[in-house]
Formats: structure tokens, sequence, C-alpha cells
């Protein structure tokens, strides 16, 4: 079992059952955090966001 789905988790050598993690959004929520803190809002200090990923099933599995 693999993290990130890297290509070479796919090469027929491995073919690795993995997680897509949804890079997109993890960034997206990183960069508006930031911003916040940037900004002065303390609101946003502390909070936990959890981004569910995509299983990526293949032969390993």
């Amino acid at each position: 079992m693999g993290v990130d789905n890297i290509p070479m988790s796919s090469w027929p050598s491995y073919d690795l059952t993995t997680i897509a993690q949804p890079v997109d959004k993890i960034v997206k929520n990183a960069v508006e955090d930031l911003m916040a803190r940037i900004n002065g809002n303390l609101d946003a200090s502390g909070e936990y966001l959890l981004e569910e990923g995509e299983l990526v099933s293949r032969s390993s599995a």
C-alpha cells in the first residue's frame, strides 16, 4: 500500500494500490489559512481540516 499515487506505483512491476491525495484542495486550504494569518484573522489559527483521498486499487490489493 502506498500513499500519494506517484507514477511509479502504476508500473507493471509494482502495480501498487495507493491513495491519491487531493493536492489541489490541500494547497488551496493551506494558502487560505496562511492569508488569513497574514491578514490578522486569529480565528484561522489551529483549524483542523481533513480532505478525503481516493483509493486507487491495483493488483497489490
